[in-house]
């Protein structure tokens, strides 16, 4: 699955509530955006995870990969 389009969102929600608080600030976010994607993604894939595993629990047969 791909999911830079979300990481993508989040740092651009980032640099939007950082861009009111001025030119310093959405430096600030730009750079924290960079360096939390990583954490980001797989904070993503976690909780995709754990979407599957319920959702495979609940299921009577078979699964989701």
């Amino acid at each position: 699955m791909d999911i830079t389009p979300y990481v993508e969102s989040i740092r651009r929600d980032l640099l939007a509530a950082a861009d009111s608080a001025g030119p310093d600030a959405a430096q600030v976010a730009e750079r924290l955006g960079f360096a939390l994607d990583p954490a980001v993604r797989l904070a993503l894939m976690e909780a995709i995870s754990q979407a599957a595993s319920e959702i495979t629990a609940a299921m009577p047969s078979g699964g989701v990969d």
